[in-house]
């Protein structure tokens, strides 16, 4: 099977060569990473703006201390796999129900991986 041609990084200046879906070669990926996370973030407004304060915060910590919380359980469903959980999903985003924030029942321990798999 024939090959696409590669593209310039778009890094002013770089000569380097890009294939695949990339914009930027690996040395300048995680500059264009973060110019494009703080975009987003202007736009997104800061975390206590978006609802997760100091009140939030405790809410996380006690969540996933419960007996039951501590593994992702998406990769335990779907997987059979014992993943430590990082992260508390809301089940029905705080965006559309703000008083469901800090409701136990609305929330879910998942692991950094499926949580950003669930919100693509």
């Amino acid at each position: 099977m024939a090959r696409l041609p590669g593209r310039a990084c778009r890094h002013p200046g770089c000569p380097e060569i890009v294939r695949g879906p990339d914009t930027h070669c690996e040395e300048h990926r995680p500059e264009a990473r973060r110019d494009s996370d703080r975009l987003l973030d202007k736009r997104r407004g800061t975390s206590s703006e978006r609802g997760y304060d100091a009140k939030w915060q405790r809410f996380r910590e006690w969540f996933l201390s419960r007996a039951g919380n501590q593994y992702c359980h998406r990769c335990l469903e779907l997987d059979g796999e014992i993943v430590k959980a990082e992260v508390v999903h809301h089940i029905i985003p705080v965006s559309e129900r703000p008083d469901l924030r800090l409701v136990p029942d609305n929330c879910q321990p998942l692991c950094y991986q499926c949580h950003t798999e669930v919100h693509r």
